[in-house]
């Protein structure tokens, strides 16, 4: 059995789930505010208690490495490497807007996308002060390109929404 924890604290969410054998197994998230600091933790206890797992049990332990809120980001990275610290275990960076692109790519049908053309996925994040994180994917055949990388664009106005 792989079981890898994962830690998500770079948006206004605070999420920590496991993974088990490739699929999600549980998880629990917060978007009650910032209260990362005080919650990621209790979270990574109470997904192992519930589950009758301990952490020795895990075989990795997956964090998001941004972009993102820089505090959130910090928050998570250090929970994960106290983790990874006490239990010998390698520490996994996953970057958050090719995990939402991926996420989105993996359940096309939940999302309305119903047939396998490829597909262009563009992720954003508020990176505040008028400015936008994102990136550009393309999904073809199960397989993620990069179209364009990580940039930073200036919002200067933002239209209606889109019919």
């Amino acid at each position: 059995m792989v079981l890898i924890l994962v830690i998500e604290t770079s948006t206004e969410v605070c999420s920590v789930s496991l993974i088990k054998d490739g699929a999600l197994f549980d998880s629990i998230e917060s978007d009650l505010g910032q209260n990362h600091a005080r919650l990621v933790t209790v979270f990574a206890e109470d997904l192992l208690s519930r589950n009758n797992l301990h952490a020795k049990e895990l075989k990795a332990v997956a964090v998001s490495k941004g972009p993102g809120s820089y505090t959130g980001l910090r928050i998570g990275v250090s929970t994960a490497k106290g983790i990874c610290y006490a239990g010998n275990l390698p520490l996994i960076a996953v970057g958050t807007l090719e995990a939402m692109a991926k996420h989105v790519a993996l359940n096309k049908e939940q999302f309305g996308i119903l047939d396998d053309r490829p597909t262009l996925f563009c992720p954003m994040i508020d990176a505040r002060y008028h400015h936008i994180r994102h990136l550009i994917e393309k999904s073809c055949h199960g397989e993620m390109h990069a179209v364009r990388r990580r940039a930073v664009y200036i919002v200067k106005s933002v239209g209606g929404p889109l019919d």
